[in-house]
C-alpha cells in the first residue's frame, strides 16, 4: 500500500521524540537536560496538534477527513467526484421528474455544475490534479462538467474551492432551460423569469459506483 510522504514524516518525528523520551528514563542525567523538556512535546505534540487543527477547521466534514486525509486509508487513490444541483418541484403532493437522455431514467430536474477555463489555473495553484471522467463520455454537452477524478487527499481542497464560488457556474438556470423549456415541457414565456430558493447541499458518503470506482456525489 502506497503511503503519503507526510505519513512517513509524522511517523519519523513521532518515533524520534518517543525514543528520546524513553532513553531519558534510563539515563537520569538527561532528565535534567533542557532538551528533555522541549523535544518530546515538540516531536510528539507537533503531529497531534497538526491533526487537531485539521479536524477543527473541517469539523463539519470529519467523515470525509477520515476517509481522505489519513494515509493508511488510501489517501493517494483515485476518487470520482460529481457536484450537481437539483430542483425540487412539487405540485399537488407529487414531484416533477424528467427522463434522462443519458441513462433513460426519470430524475429530478438539474445536472452537474460547469467550471470555467480559469479554474485550471486555480487547480494548478492549489496543487490539484484533475483527470477526465471515465464513467460518462466527454462530449460537447459534458465538457467542463464538475464531474472528474482526483486523488482522495485533494477532496477537501475541491470542496473548499467549490464553496468559494470562484471559477465556476453559480446559477442554476441552464439545466432548467435545457430540460423543461427547450423540450417544450413548460411554456418558455411563462417561465422566462425563474425564481427559486436554495434548500440545502447534500454531501453523500464515499461509495463504490456501478464501475467499482470510489465516488462521492455532492448535490
Amino acid at each position: 500500500m502506497k503511503r503519503h510522504p507526510k505519513f512517513y514524516a509524522y511517523l519519523i518525528v513521532f518515533l524520534l521524540g518517543l525514543a528520546y523520551w524513553i532513553l531519558a528514563s534510563f539515563i537520569p542525567s538527561i532528565k535534567y537536560d533542557l532538551f528533555y523538556r522541549i523535544i518530546p512535546p515538540v516531536f510528539i505534540g507537533g503531529p497531534i496538534l497538526t491533526l487537531l487543527i485539521l479536524v477543527l477547521t473541517n469539523k463539519d466534514k470529519v467523515h470525509l477527513l477520515l476517509k481522505t486525509q489519513i494515509p493508511v486509508i488510501n489517501s493517494s487513490k483515485k476518487l470520482r467526484v460529481s457536484i450537481s444541483y437539483l430542483f425540487r418541484i412539487k405540485l399537488h403532493g407529487e414531484y416533477l421528474l424528467v427522463k434522462s437522455n443519458r441513462i433513460g431514467k426519470f430524475l429530478p430536474v438539474g445536472g452537474v455544475y460547469k467550471r470555467f477555463p480559469s479554474s485550471s489555473g486555480t487547480f494548478n495553484t492549489l496543487g490539484i490534479i484533475i483527470s477526465d471522467d471515465n464513467f460518462i463520455p466527454i462530449d460537447k454537452r459534458s465538457k467542463d462538467d464538475l464531474r472528474f477524478r482526483i486523488i482522495r487527499k485533494d477532496l477537501l481542497k475541491i470542496i473548499t474551492w467549490f464553496e468559494s464560488r470562484k471559477d465556476r457556474e453559480v446559477v442554476q438556470h441552464r439545466e432548467f432551460k435545457e430540460e423543461l423549456l427547450d423540450t417544450g415541457i413548460l411554456p418558455r414565456k411563462t417561465f422566462s423569469n425563474l425564481y427559486y430558493s436554495y434548500s440545502h447541499t447534500h454531501m453523500n458518503p464515499i461509495e463504490k459506483n456501478l464501475n467499482g470506482q470510489a465516488e462521492i456525489k455532492i448535490d
